[in-house]
């Protein structure tokens, strides 16, 4: 994969970058990784095509994320017109909730009435039969 992405990228497209390196992490202090092949570098983002360290230097080719950069700006963008707005929640805030947070009333537990069809103890039907609250997210321990 990394293979065709280098064959189809002309070179005008990509950018090499040489970082000096102090407890292998470069020392600019405007360069940051975002994730494995991720970084940050003077308030641009790239992606990583090739990185290799030969000494104390770091080489990177790379390629301008300016897609990447365009959706953070408009996500900055419009929460920061959301906020500025008096007793106003932020509906793209609420999205992300609802991405990772599940209400609980959205889950039922079903009430089962196994004694007619087992041969159990009224003790052991409550047992079976015994729910309790949902918490979302869990309780940290």
């Amino acid at each position: 994969m990394a293979a065709k992405i280098r064959a189809s990228l002309f070179a005008a497209e990509t950018q090499q970058f040489v970082f000096t390196l102090q407890d292998n992490k470069p020392t600019d202090n405007t360069f940051y990784w975002e994730e494995e092949n991720e970084f940050h570098y003077r308030g641009k983002m790239y992606d990583v095509i090739s990185k290799k360290i030969v000494g104390e230097k770091l080489y990177i080719t790379c390629i301008n994320d300016s897609k990447e950069e365009e959706l953070i700006d408009l996500y900055i963008s419009i929460t920061k017109k959301e906020n500025n707005k008096p007793g106003n929640t932020s509906p793209t805030i609420q999205l992300i909730l609802s991405l990772v947070f599940v209400s609980p009333e959205t889950y039922v537990i079903p009430f089962f009435n196994i004694s007619s069809h087992l041969p159990v103890s009224a003790y052991q039907f409550r047992l079976l039969n015994r729910s309790g609250d949902i918490f979302i997210p869990p309780p940290q321990v």
